[in-house]
C-alpha cells in the first residue's frame, strides 16, 4: 500500500494542531476550551465451520475468531465563537478517514468547513463467505471532498447555502466497487489518475408565509441532496455536474370546506414543485391532500401533475391508537391494495434499586400476516446498566422465525463507558465485543 507513512503522519499533524490551537488561543483574551472523546471498539464473530465431508459450513463449538479493532478520535478546540476540529479513525487496515474543520457563529449566524481525506473501501463476501470490508489498490490515501456551509437567520427566516466540492468517483464503502467501462477480469484499482472532482452548491431557504404556513425553496446548482459518504463518516450534499434544478415546498394549506362538520375535519394541502430545465420530465407538481374523520381516522390522497400527464396515488387510511396504528391503502380503482397493523407498548417501572423499561413491538400484514415481533428490556442500577432485545422476522420458506437475541452490559465510570455487545442469531453467537470510551 503507498503513502501508509504519509497518512499516520497526516493525523498525527491534525490532532498536534487541534491541541496547539488550544494552547496558542488566537486572541489573548479568549479562554480555550477542548471538548470530545475517544472510542476503542473490539468486535469479535464466529467463522463457521467446515465439515468434511460435505464441505458443508456449519456452527460448531470450537472454532476460529474473526476480529476487527478500531479507534475513533474526535477534538474540538472552542475559543469564544470560534472552534477547530478533526475526527478521525484508524483499524486493522488502517487509517480510514480524517476529517479537520472549523466552525464560527456570528451572532444568529453559524459558518463550517469541512475537509476530507480518506482511504478507499469496498464490501465484499470474503473467503468465508461472509460480508467484508477491503482496502481498495492502490490504497492511497486521497481527497474525498470539502464542504462549506452557511446558515444564515433573518428573523422567521433561514438561509442556508452548502458548497461542496468532490470527487464523484469517490467509491461507496456500502457496495461493491464495480467502474464501468472496466476490462472484465482485469484487477481493479483506484487512485488519483481515476478521480474527478466537481464543485457544486445547494440553496435553501425556509420562512413562512403565514404563521401556520411554511415555505420552503431549494436551488441546486451543480449539486443535489445527499451525501458523499467514505468509511465510517458522511459529508452532506453531493456534486452533480450539469445539474440544475428548484424545489418549492408548500405545507399545512388548510381548505376552506363547509359541508365539513362534527365527524368530518377540515382538509389540508400540501404542494411541492420542482423545475429541472434539462430534466424529464422539466417540471412536475405533486400534492397530497389529507382530513381527519372522527378524530381519530387521518385519510389522505396523493397526485402529480407534469408535462407527461397526471398520476393519481390512491388512498390511504390511518387509525392510531395508544397501542399501534392501523393502515390502509386502496388503490386507484377503490380496491385495498395493503394492509398493515403495526402495535408497541412501553413500561417503566421501579424495583428497589433497579430503574428500568420494558416494552414489545410488532406488525401485521394482509397477505402475510405478522410478519415481525420483537421484546426489549433495559436495566439500570448506579453504575450498571444492561439491555435485552429478543426479535422475530418473517421468512419466505418457514413464516414467522427467531431473528436475533442482542444483549448489552455497560459500565459507566464518568468519563469512561465500558461496554459489552453480544449478538445471538439462529446459528449460536453471531458476534461480540467490547467498547471502552472517554469523554470530556
Amino acid at each position: 500500500m503507498r503513502g501508509r507513512w504519509l497518512r499516520a503522519i497526516f493525523v498525527v499533524v491534525c490532532v498536534v494542531s487541534v491541541l496547539w490551537a488550544c494552547s496558542h488561543p488566537p486572541l489573548a483574551s479568549s479562554t480555550p476550551v477542548l471538548s470530545g472523546g475517544t472510542t476503542l471498539n473490539i468486535a469479535v464473530r464466529p467463522v463457521p465451520g467446515t465439515l468434511d465431508p460435505p464441505y458443508l459450513d456449519t456452527p460448531t463449538e470450537w472454532t476460529l475468531l474473526m476480529w476487527d479493532i478500531d479507534t475513533t478520535i474526535n477534538l474540538k478546540c472552542s475559543f469564544n465563537n470560534m472552534a477547530f476540529l478533526v475526527s478521525t479513525t484508524f483499524g486493522i487496515a488502517g487509517v480510514e478517514y480524517v476529517a479537520p474543520g472549523a466552525e464560527f457563529h456570528l451572532g444568529d449566524h453559524f459558518f463550517k468547513a469541512t475537509l476530507l481525506f480518506a482511504t478507499p473501501f469496498e464490501s465484499v463476501i470474503d473467503m468465508y463467505n461472509l460480508p467484508n470490508a477491503a482496502v481498495i489498490p492502490y490504497g492511497d490515501f486521497l481527497f474525498a471532498g470539502v464542504s462549506l456551509d452557511a446558515t444564515l437567520r433573518f428573523g422567521i427566516s433561514t438561509l442556508r447555502w452548502t458548497s461542496v466540492l468532490q470527487d464523484i468517483n469517490f467509491p461507496n464503502p456500502g457496495a461493491r466497487y464495480d467502474p464501468p467501462g472496466w476490462p472484465s477480469g482485469e484487477p481493479k484499482f483506484y487512485g488519483l489518475e481515476h478521480q474527478q472532482v466537481e464543485f457544486g452548491s445547494l440553496v435553501t431557504l425556509s420562512t413562512r408565509i403565514a404563521e401556520t404556513l411554511p415555505l420552503s425553496v431549494q436551488l441546486g446548482l451543480g449539486a443535489r441532496p445527499g451525501s458523499i459518504s467514505v468509511k465510517g463518516y458522511s459529508l452532506s450534499g453531493r456534486a452533480d455536474p450539469g445539474t440544475l434544478f428548484m424545489n418549492v415546498f408548500i405545507s399545512g394549506i388548510t381548505l376552506p370546506c363547509p359541508w365539513c362538520s362534527g365527524p368530518v375535519g377540515e382538509p389540508s394541502i400540501g404542494i411541492s414543485a420542482r423545475f429541472e430545465p434539462w430534466g424529464d420530465p422539466f417540471w412536475r407538481l405533486t400534492g397530497s391532500v389529507s382530513l381527519v374523520l372522527f378524530e381519530i381516522a387521518r385519510m389522505s390522497t396523493s397526485f402529480s401533475l407534469s408535462n407527461t400527464g397526471i398520476n393519481w396515488g390512491g388512498f390511504s387510511v390511518s387509525i392510531p391508537h395508544t397501542l399501534g396504528t392501523l393502515s390502509v391503502q386502496l388503490d386507484t380503482s377503490g380496491g385495498i391494495s395493503s394492509a398493515t397493523l403495526g402495535w408497541s407498548y412501553r413500561h417503566q417501572f421501579i424495583f428497589g434499586r433497579t430503574r428500568g423499561t420494558c416494552g414489545f413491538t410488532g406488525s401485521w400484514t394482509a397477505d402475510r400476516g405478522v410478519i415481525a415481533m420483537g421484546y426489549n428490556l433495559a436495566l439500570n442500577q448506579a453504575l450498571f446498566s444492561s439491555s435485552y432485545g429478543l426479535s422475530y422476522a418473517w421468512r419466505s420458506d418457514i413464516g414467522l422465525a427467531f431473528s436475533a437475541l442482542r444483549l448489552r452490559f455497560t459500565l459507566n465510570l464518568s468519563p469512561v463507558q465500558i461496554s459489552l455487545p453480544l449478538v445471538f442469531g439462529r446459528g449460536g453467537l453471531s458476534s461480540f465485543g467490547i467498547s471502552a470510551g472517554y469523554v470530556f
